[in-house]
């Protein structure tokens, strides 16, 4: 079994949070240093601790060293013609300046933090992540702001410790983010644009406006709308909750006015929902879209995505698909991160109709799962890229390492605690294993994915039913 019910975090990490239990009367130092001072030494990753307290004024974060003695790695990005590593100041025109602790902070701390920090300690540059001690994404950073990313305090917290603010969801408040802005740190995604984006009616009319292709669509503000949706676009359709939907929760499909009244009731948050056509396709596709201030752009290439109930189950890298629909699908979604203004990385999800016809289905302005196997498939990943994005580095290749990848999720099916069993994944030939380190499986819940480079189609699907077979449905607390 893959995931069972008894779980013990690592020696190390205990000793991590031991440190930051007991080392805050050793540091001198204050927020937004460059490093803190401990023994003469200089910590590349600190903790950062504000504690929001409504009723009293604003206070600087409060600095304490995670690790022993370092010395910060200042730069290793390599830039094609440049031998040497560039001095930090050189590597961005706005992010790591010398008031800035950290290069860069993501505000949120679970798997796709996790995965961009591990990115990033290869370049030298250190991400602090917004968040708690037992999130994925805690071990891995240079530094850690405790708090919630749906605390306007906290996120402000990062920003005060960080040269560029970016995000790991898109449902980070955006007048948080622009208070962040306004105090001369960097977000991108721009926070005007995200105000869009991470509204799903304002995000298809971003993209209708655009004049891009996507599904018939309103806006219902009230139930008696429904009945005249479902005569306008017709029976079944699909119901999306505006903010603050991911992998099918916030969605509901309704085959009559009965059941879509039933599910704007659970999906209303007082400006209605987003109601869109049923879509007949004959596959679904995403494209990573990879976008920095300068201008530098690189798209990823096109991906076939297999959905079960309504999650990221599945993905082949490259989409078996014809030719020309590839072509199309990669100027759709260089389009429709244009027009969402990305920076770093943008996730394009697409349909491809029976006809041939690409429409875009929804955007995700962060890396996103449809783009993981680029970890092990591609020149540079999602995650790196994402970096080099919103730092205004130049882009990496994203080219694949072999004709054929794919990846699959690892999901629980029951509630618990986990404890990954790795050598029973790793004896699959061709597995490269990512867990995510969280210690309570839920059913659905992502717990770690699975990537798999070279060989034909035809020998992935077969690895990745075996894969599915063995582990994927055994992802449980039992």
């Amino acid at each position: 079994m893959f995931f069972t019910c008894s779980r013990s975090r690592p020696a190390g990490i205990d000793r991590r949070l031991a440190v930051k239990r007991n080392s805050s009367a050793n540091v001198s130092t204050r927020a937004g240093g460059a490093g803190a001072t401990i023994g003469g030494g200089t910590a590349s990753a600190i903790i950062v601790s504000d504690h929001i307290d409504a009723n009293r004024p604003s206070r600087e974060p409060s600095v304490r060293v995670l690790f022993g003695n370092c010395e910060c790695a200042r730069a290793a990005c390599s830039v094609p013609g440049v031998s040497s590593p560039l001095p930090l100041a050189q590597r961005s025109t706005d992010a790591a300046d010398a008031g800035a602790a950290f290069d860069v902070g993501i505000a949120g701390a679970g798997q796709l933090a996790r995965m961009t920090c591990l990115a990033a300690w290869p370049l030298g540059l250190r991400v602090a992540v917004l968040g708690t001690p037992t999130e994925p994404a805690a071990a891995m950073a240079a530094g850690l702001v405790e708090g919630d990313w749906r605390d306007a305090g906290a996120v402000a917290a990062l920003g005060r410790v960080s040269g560029v603010v970016t995000l790991e969801n898109e449902f980070v408040d955006a007048a948080a983010l622009a208070a962040v802005q306004a105090t001369g740190t960097p977000v991108r995604p721009d926070p005007a644009v995200l105000a869009r984006v991470q509204d799903k009616a304002l995000q298809k009319a971003l993209l209708h406006d655009a004049g891009l292709p996507t599904a018939p669509f309103v806006v219902a503000t009230h139930p008696r709308e429904l009945a005249a949706a479902g005569r306008d676009l017709g029976w079944p359709l699909m119901l999306k909750a505006r903010r603050l939907g991911y992998d099918g929760y916030g969605n509901a499909t309704c085959a009559d006015e009965a059941e879509s009244v039933a599910a704007f009731a659970r999906l209303d948050a007082g400006d209605g929902v987003l109601v869109e056509g049923m879509v007949a396709f004959a596959a679904e596709l995403a494209a990573m879209v990879a976008r920095s201030p300068s201008g530098g752009v690189a798209c990823y290439p096109v991906v076939e995505t297999v959905q079960r109930d309504h999650v990221c189950h599945e993905v082949i890298a490259p989409a078996p698909i014809a030719h020309d629909a590839l072509g199309r699908a990669r100027e759709v979604s260089l389009a429709a991160a244009a027009a969402a203004d990305g920076l770093g990385v943008t996730g394009v999800e697409m349909f491809l109709g029976g006809g041939g016809e690409i429409m875009v289905n929804e955007l995700a302005p962060r890396p996103h799962n449809s783009g993981h196997y680029s970890i092990e498939a591609c020149e540079t990943s999602q995650f790196e890229n994402h970096l080099r994005g919103v730092l205004d580095l130049p882009l990496g290749d994203v080219g694949m390492r072999a004709p054929a990848a794919a990846m699959v999720n690892l999901l629980g099916s029951a509630a618990g605690p986990s404890r990954p069993d790795i050598a029973a994944a790793l004896a699959v030939e061709g597995a490269h294993l990512h867990l995510y380190d969280k210690a309570e499986v839920r059913p659905g819940r992502k717990m770690g994915h699975v990537n798999l480079v070279g060989g034909t189609e035809k020998e992935q699907r077969q690895i990745l039913e075996d894969i599915d077979r063995q582990w994927a449905h055994r992802v449980s607390g039992h």
